[in-house]
């Protein structure tokens, strides 16, 4: 079956140029330590940006990881059930919508609800959203040559009745589009389930969220009790454009946390902290009735959310196809 091919360059650890199809998944995105700067973050004692040494090289391995290492094998299984979406029946790329699904989400939000809709549909079909506050659906999305919508948000959230709280150290992945138009001195998170105790105490945060700041930029956090047990990853410099959407991309392997925009790697580091279980919601725009961040402004497409780390080769495949295949520059 002709594989529909899209290229992304070899970490620093290998010496080449890499293509990858869906036939054939490798994985491929650049060392991330020439991309994000280290900093100080006001809730977490952690230094907050930088690849570390001994990090997982693009495909989320280290060496001598018992994850298969061999290059010429995919090392996700829905990766190689991604290989069934790489060709429709008339020879046309995939769609991103069926990119997505072959990977198997916990929960899939493409955010094409049309205005007046009082459920975010799940696409898998086990958990809507619930819209509230000030959200305008219908808005243009970020998939190329698809009409599917999005959602702008202004002081508003999707709340899921679920908690997707990963307890212990167990994986996941969250993945979004994002176009923000504000990014200021609050902590507005895109996505994530992290919450405060009560009363509210930054000291005692838990959980894990995608946000933005100025001067921190993109972050992901993952945390148990606030700032004696957090990690960061932060990419400086407002993190991702106001201008245009950018596919974000947040994993947890149960050692490692990786960040991803736009297909590749630009943070990664270690992190052991343990994970309580937290109580609904999972949430779009926010974070938790009593987390720390502010909402999300800006417009926010095709979120999901799975239970085990997406491999670079995927993260890739999956930004490619909402750019616009080969590669769309990812």
């Amino acid at each position: 079956m002709k594989g529909w091919w899209i290229s992304a360059p070899c970490g620093l650890l290998v010496a080449c140029s890499l293509v990858t199809s869906f036939d054939h998944l490798d994985d491929g995105a650049p060392d991330a330590s020439a991309n994000s700067d280290s900093g100080d973050h006001p809730y977490s004692d952690a230094d907050a940006g930088g690849a570390v040494e001994g990090s997982p090289d693009a495909g989320g391995m280290t060496e001598g990881s018992a994850r298969d290492a061999d290059a010429g094998s995919a090392t996700e299984e829905g990766a190689s059930d991604a290989t069934n979406a790489a060709e429709t029946s008339d020879g046309a790329p995939p769609t991103y919508a069926a990119v997505v699904r072959a990977d198997h989400p916990r929960a899939y939000w493409r955010l094409g609800d049309t205005a007046g809709s009082t459920s975010i549909k799940d696409e898998m079909g086990n958990y809507p959203g619930a819209p509230k506050g000030g959200l305008t659906l219908g808005s243009p999305g970020a998939i190329v040559g698809d009409n599917d919508t999005a959602i702008r948000f202004s002081a508003g959230a999707i709340d899921v009745d679920a908690s997707f709280d990963f307890v212990g150290n167990a994986p996941f992945t969250i993945e979004v589009w994002a176009n923000p138009t504000t990014i200021d001195g609050e902590y507005r998170a895109l996505l994530g389930n992290a919450m405060l105790s009560q009363p509210p105490d930054a000291n005692s945060r838990q959980g894990y969220a995608l946000w933005l700041q100025q001067p921190d930029g993109l972050g992901f956090e993952r945390d148990r009790d606030g700032k004696s047990g957090s990690t960061v990853l932060v990419i400086k410099n407002g993190g991702i454009p106001m201008t245009r959407f950018s596919h974000v991309v947040a994993t947890y392997d149960g050692t490692w946390l990786l960040l991803y925009v736009d297909g590749k790697l630009v943070d990664s580091r270690t992190a052991q902290e343990v994970l309580v279980a937290l109580p609904p919601p999972f949430s779009l725009g926010h974070v938790g009735a009593n987390a720390f961040s502010a909402g999300f402004i800006g417009t926010l497409d095709e979120a999901a959310i799975y239970d085990r780390a997406l491999d670079a080769g995927v993260v890739a495949a999956h930004c490619a196809a909402g750019r616009g295949w080969p590669d769309g520059g990812c």
